[in-house]
């Protein structure tokens, strides 16, 4: 973390992310990271407003986003996967 300049000298990684990726994703992922890289302390924000990252102190945002914002650098870290279903008697 520290090679790509990603959290400060408190050891302190800023993440903001939205309400439902932080519950259903990072929250059960966040012991995993702490064993690997224990030196790191996260503070996780949640909001569905997007950040002004530098004002906010934050290194790192994750969205699902449409569309231009301008300065922020962005990478896609997945692509949505669909699937169809049926019911009986539909």
């Amino acid at each position: 973390m520290e090679a790509f300049g990603l959290y400060d000298q408190t050891g302190m990684l800023t993440v903001a992310v939205t309400p439902s990726f932080a519950a259903k994703w990072l929250v059960h992922r966040i012991e995993h990271f702490n064993r690997a890289d224990p030196d790191v302390d996260i503070r996780m924000t949640t909001s569905m407003n997007l950040s002004d990252y530098a004002r906010d102190g934050i290194e790192i945002g994750v969205r699902y986003v449409k569309g231009d914002y301008g300065a922020c650098c962005r990478s896609i870290c997945c692509r949505p996967r669909s699937s169809r279903s049926a019911a009986p008697g539909c």
